[in-house]
């Protein structure tokens, strides 16, 4: 029995002596926004463009199957702050210095294993193929509703109303990337997103008080996507196509 037990240990040490190990992740931040300026003989006016502001920190742990296969999983945190002036439009055509928009904030976790395969590897530089399965939860987010008022037409207001949004989507995507190792312990990876599937169930849950009487509302939505982006133009245009990250390999 104990030279059973003995065996199990050394081929444990064995195993996590070859697995080559790696810890890595991603930090992403964009946001955009901008305006949009009028001028004519009634009226000069400015409307705010919509500002979309997205912040993802994804750790990931995995290990080497061997030199061409390596699995592991990825824990997610995202962040998404919208900021939505459509709905205040002709009031800001309308009247000089008007302010109105409708923020939307939700907090979301995403859990994805992935299994990747290295096909060609030159000095440093290696090319791979990586599957990628995601699941995302977002849980109750919030709004906040705001508008300076005008006189006769509209009353001012600024109200956060909680518990709004939740949704939870399933993912499937084939991404091609590119690792340059730094040195025996570190490494990065460029991931170019050009392929993926997708399916998102949301439901919308809206309260308010419009003179004084509670509204409420729920919507249920279900989309399923495919998106393929192969030329190199829409490369060059769309920066969020490309994600960085880093590893340290033990």
């Amino acid at each position: 029995m104990k030279k059973i037990l003995l065996s199990i240990v050394l081929a444990a040490f064995a195993f996590a002596a070859n697995a080559q190990f790696v810890i890595g992740g991603q930090v992403t931040l964009n946001t955009n926004g901008g305006s949009t300026w009028h001028n004519n003989a009634a009226n000069e006016y400015t409307i705010p463009a919509d500002i979309n502001t997205n912040f993802v920190l994804a750790p990931k742990f995995g290990y080497n199957l061997n030199e061409k296969m390596h699995i592991g999983i990825t824990l997610g945190f995202t962040s998404r702050v919208y900021k939505d002036y459509s709905n205040y439009a002709a009031l800001y055509r309308a009247h000089k210095g008007f302010e109105g928009w409708d923020k939307t904030t939700n907090n979301g976790f995403y859990v994805a294993p992935y299994f990747r395969y290295t096909f060609m590897t030159y000095n440093k530089l290696s090319f791979f193929a990586e599957a990628q399965l995601a699941y995302t939860m977002t849980p109750k987010g919030k709004v906040h509703s705001h508008n300076t008022g005008v006189s006769g037409v509209i009353d001012p207001h600024d109200e956060t109303v909680e518990g709004t949004t939740t949704s939870n989507s399933l993912s499937i995507a084939a991404v091609p990337g590119i690792n340059y190792r730094f040195s025996n312990h570190f490494s990065a990876d460029l991931y170019i997103d050009l392929l993926g599937i997708g399916f998102v169930n949301q439901t919308t849950h809206y309260k308010d008080k419009v003179g004084g009487v509670d509204v409420e509302r729920k919507t249920t939505a279900r989309d399923f996507h495919c998106v393929a982006s192969f030329s190199t133009e829409s490369l060059a245009d769309h920066l969020n196509l490309f994600r960085l990250g880093f590893n340290y390999h033990f």
